[in-house]
């Protein structure tokens, strides 16, 4: 039976300027070595200013190691979630993907990475799914 994994729950995010990038602090890395797959639902609960131009990208990211150097992450699987109302928004996100060509395999941690669409200037989002077990 699927484990329940919080990857991220009711972050909020505010950047001085669209268009950038914030990723979860390396030390709160989840350690994903006991799952093969994630099915993960990004939820993205309130942005501003809210319109059909805003919005966030989702990413979750690997590596072997809890390394801060950028280069030992991989993207996994991403995900645009457009906030074109005053509600939350979901999408479905499945790590690794079946995407062509295939995602690489995932390694031992897991993090998220949030990106500020051009003219959203703060976001609160969550990230939760169900696990695979190996």
């Amino acid at each position: 039976m699927p484990d329940v994994v919080i990857l991220a729950q009711n972050v909020s995010v505010k950047l001085p300027s669209s268009g950038s990038i914030i990723e979860q602090p390396v030390e709160e890395a989840f350690d994903a070595s006991p799952y093969v797959s994630f099915r993960f639902q990004p939820v993205l609960l309130a942005q501003n200013p809210v319109g059909a131009a805003a919005g966030i990208a989702v990413a979750i990211l690997t590596s072997m190691t809890k390394d801060d150097n950028a280069g030992s992450w991989i993207s996994v699987g991403s995900v645009d979630i457009l906030g074109s109302a005053m509600m939350p928004e979901w999408e479905q996100l499945f790590v690794p993907s079946s995407a062509s060509p295939p995602t690489p395999l995932l390694y031992r941690y897991i993090r998220w990475r949030i990106t500020l669409k051009t003219g959203t200037t703060s976001a609160t989002f969550s990230i939760l799914g169900m696990a695979d077990r190996v």
